[in-house]
């Protein structure tokens, strides 16, 4: 079986996606540790703390963020047949991003807002050069799909998250707590989960190998972008009718999200495999988890149930993004080995298939240990009322973290045995 991209005839190097996620990983052990360290002020709702503050940042930037960077190399020549991305982008994008990253974090974990706000400058140039580099393949792509259209919309909500973070961390005139909302709002839902939902569009069908289904792309993100500019609008701009239309905002925002799940659902039914692999069900779960997660904080929008957000803030960073990332790299890094080591070889007949090569055994235990850490720490902030402050939580909060540190550390173990697969490249 030879995979074959668009042109290109022959890989002389191993994708450089591999560099973007294997340098996400160490951000996500990093971050997981900060958050076991972290669950006590978590257990007492103290979310604006520095640790807080770095812990977030630490794996929503350094870990997340370095994944969809990572990502959007194959899937803008892939998906929509556009020309490769250059290599030497590697070579000065992912220094500055994960400089710019540290930066920041360093600015967190001291309360020097003027470090995060040089942190975050360099993040935003090294956004725009990206995206200046890459918006000339993404413009030459032959297939342009409604996933190709639709994905400037996540992108100008990054770069708007970007904006908002240097007005508060300059401490520029207008800085407020609307502000702040506007950043977190435009981030966790503008972006991340709007990134995920038009990619799934392509993803789930192609990992799932489904055929003849319908689906509305369009209908579902532009009633859910409409929601997320109103509620915008809603905390930006005092006037009388501000909780109408938060509330407007925040219902066009389920309903976009209620469509898209059952466009998920049109698509999984019409799959040609019946049984589901691992990476798959994960993606499933995770998406799943995404999906309730921001039923419920878009609920919580509108009705101001700030009880309810950080523990599901919680479920859907730990519970939704984190195992969604994580099935994704199980599809991918086998892709880019076979067609980097096999696909233009002669001993291309001796390769695995794609789902054989990740060592099963080792992923189910990777996979478990993360979501034991996952589910101490959920039921740590569930019953933080009931539990005394101080030792307890602190040692719960740490083994949680740890555990999700260990399996995220298993994880990538058994990404790079991928890597080591039919051994060094054979050169014709």
């Amino acid at each position: 079986m030879a995979i074959n991209y668009p042109n290109q005839v022959q890989k002389k190097r191993l994708s450089a996606t591999i560099s973007y996620l294997l340098s996400a990983i160490v951000f996500a052990i990093l971050g997981f540790v900060f958050l076991g360290l972290d669950m006590p002020a978590l257990a007492e709702r103290i979310t604006m703390s520095p640790l807080t503050l770095a812990t977030i940042h630490t794996i929503i930037l350094g870990f997340m963020l370095t994944v969809a960077y990572g990502v959007s190399y194959q899937v803008i020549p892939i998906a929509f047949q556009a020309p490769a991305l250059p290599r030497h982008v590697l070579y000065w994008h992912l220094p500055a991003h994960l400089l710019s990253v540290c930066i920041m974090i360093a600015g967190f974990l001291i309360s020097d807002w003027s470090i995060v706000g040089i942190g975050g400058t360099l993040l935003l140039a090294a956004f725009l050069a990206y995206v200046t580099v890459a918006q000339i393949s993404f413009r030459k792509a032959k297939n342009k799909t409604p996933v190709h259209r639709h994905l400037v919309l996540p992108m100008l909500s990054l770069f708007l998250v970007m904006l908002f973070g240097l007005w508060m961390a300059f401490g520029l005139p207008g800085s407020s707590v609307d502000t702040l909302l506007t950043h977190v709002t435009l981030g966790a839902f503008g972006f991340w989960l709007g990134l995920v939902m038009v990619i799934s569009y392509k993803f789930i069908p192609m990992f799932a190998l489904s055929h003849g289904y319908k689906s509305s792309l369009g209908i579902a993100i532009r009633v859910y972008y409409a929601g997320i500019a109103l509620v915008t609008i809603a905390d930006l701009i005092s006037i009388p009718i501000h909780d109408g239309l938060r509330i407007a905002g925040a219902s066009l925002m389920a309903i976009g999200v209620t469509k898209f799940a059952w466009d998920s659902d049109s698509i999984l039914k019409a799959r040609k495999r019946k049984k589901m692999v691992l990476p798959l069900r994960l993606a499933l779960f995770a998406t799943t988890c995404l999906m309730v997660s921001a039923i419920v904080l878009t609920a919580s929008l509108a009705f101001h149930l700030s009880e309810l957000v950080e523990f599901f803030a919680y479920f859907m960073l730990v519970f939704g993004f984190t195992p969604l990332i994580f099935s994704y790299m199980q599809k991918i890094v086998p892709f880019l080995w076979y067609e980097y080591r096999f696909s233009h070889h002669k001993d291309r007949k001796t390769a695995p298939a794609l789902d054989d090569m990740i060592p099963k055994d080792s992923i189910y235990w990777a996979i478990g240990i993360y979501h034991a850490g996952a589910i101490l720490g959920l039921m740590t902030l569930i019953f933080a009322p009931i539990l005394p402050i101080g030792s307890i939580i602190s040692t719960i909060g740490l083994l949680a973290g740890l555990l999700c540190a260990a399996g995220t550390l298993g994880l990538s173990t058994a990404l790079y045995r991928v890597l080591t697969i039919g051994g060094p490249r054979i050169d014709d």
